[in-house]
């Protein structure tokens, strides 16, 4: 059974209770622009404390009118009673005015609000999620829910894939930085033993010897100091390695021969700089 002001309310609406106070009080909020959180809270966990700010609606089956915005200004310390609230918005379709002051209780709460900006819709304590005797309705759900299985699925074999694409890129990293590890081993730098050294310059000296040009007798004096300090020290500066070596390669062979004033015997093919640069001798 109803009241005559409910099936007057009802009548008013044309809706005949089609479609709960909680879906139109999430769309009316959405159209307001304010957040809307997911979370449900029911009317049996929430205070109406100073402060908050409350959804509600007159009439209460008006079809999105008469919606209005209260903010609580006095809860008498109690706040699990009736409380007062001043109107702070008003959309329409009632004589509220702004400012006006109006009694509110958690029955009338539809959504409520710390910040006006983030809004909880408020349901019944004893709500449950709703099983609709639509038949359209409950279609729509599965193929909702349909469509959304589809979509896992379809992120899954995408997935999947960069998953593979990946492993093969990294399997060809794996296998050229392998590649790169054995050759290794190539690019390291042969360092000479003493032995070694001490044969470049008994080598270089033996071709030096005997010879009367400057740029000879410079090279022959500069190969014996470091040898001096080889044999004091017993090691070299890396630098001194480096110019035994160059003056190995520029005496090495038929040094001198490949010069221009080459005539058969020392000091002609004399060395303009040395250790010659390798454009010097084709």
């Amino acid at each position: 059974m109803i009241t005559y002001k409910q099936l007057c309310e009802k009548l008013f609406d044309g809706t005949f209770g089609r479609r709960n106070e909680q879906d139109e009080a999430l769309e009316v909020l959405q159209d307001l622009g304010k957040l809307v959180d997911s979370r449900k809270v029911k009317e049996n966990r929430i205070t109406l404390r100073n402060g908050v700010f409350v959804l509600l609606k007159r009439p209460m089956t008006a079809v999105r009118t008469g919606y209005l915005i209260a903010k609580v200004v006095n809860d008498d310390g109690d706040a699990t009673g009736q409380v007062d609230a001043k109107i702070i918005r008003n959309y329409g379709g009632n004589d509220f005015k702004v400012g006006e002051k109006i009694d509110l209780d958690v029955n009338d709460a539809m959504a409520v609000s710390e910040d006006n900006k983030r809004y909880y819709v408020v349901y019944p304590s004893s709500f449950q999620q709703p099983s609709s005797d639509d038949d359209d309705d409950v279609a729509d759900k599965i193929d909702d829910v349909g469509d959304d299985l589809k979509d896992v699925e379809k992120s899954l074999k995408g997935l999947g894939k960069t998953v593979d694409k990946k492993k093969s890129n990294d399997d060809k990293t794996a296998a050229f930085l392998s590649k790169i590890k054995s050759m290794e081993s190539a690019f390291t730098e042969k360092y000479l033993s003493k032995p070694d050294i001490q044969e470049m310059i008994d080598s270089i000296k033996k071709r030096l010897e005997g010879r009367s040009d400057s740029d000879a007798r410079g090279m022959l004096k500069l190969v014996k100091d470091i040898e001096k300090t080889f044999q004091e020290k017993g090691r070299l500066h890396p630098n001194a390695v480096i110019a035994l070596q160059r003056i190995s390669s520029g005496v090495g062979g038929s040094w001198g021969r490949n010069s221009p004033d080459w005539d058969g015997k020392p000091p002609s093919g004399r060395v303009v700089s040395y250790p010659p640069p390798p454009s010097q001798y084709s």
